[in-house]
């Protein structure tokens, strides 16, 4: 008798996706571990406007209601902000959040002006972009 446990399922990849763009973010992970970098800051506010979660006229320290795809009551309750979010630059030129957007949610809801954060390079970024 071989009763299956959570232990048995293999662990999901994570992944997230900007557009036509998909991210392994398993692997961003790993390049920050294994090439420490210093943390910066990401300003909140334009990261909230970014990911849609602020709306003209509504004030820091208002839960906003959530475009993106965030679990509002996950990210108040679990959310962890000290961990770092990472950033990805992109080819572009532009950066995005590529992980950390129930921190994000969480960080605007309350007000907070800052959230720590890891950036990648252009290079790394395409180490973490699928085809």
């Amino acid at each position: 008798m071989n009763p299956a446990t959570s232990n048995d399922r293999p662990e999901r990849r994570r992944l997230f996706e900007i557009g036509a763009l998909t991210f392994d973010i398993d692997q961003a992970h790993r390049i920050v571990r294994e090439r420490p970098r210093q943390v910066g800051r990401l300003d909140v506010t334009a990261a909230a406007v970014n990911a849609g979660f602020h709306t003209a006229g509504l004030p820091p320290g208002t839960t906003p209601a959530p475009r993106a795809k965030v679990n509002a009551e996950y990210a108040m309750k679990e959310a962890n902000l000290n961990e770092p979010v990472l950033l990805a630059s992109l080819a572009d030129g532009s950066t995005r959040l590529v992980d950390g957007f129930h921190r994000l949610y969480k960080a605007w809801a309350l007000g907070l002006l800052t959230l720590p954060a890891y950036l990648l390079t252009r290079e790394e970024a395409l180490e973490i972009l699928l085809e």
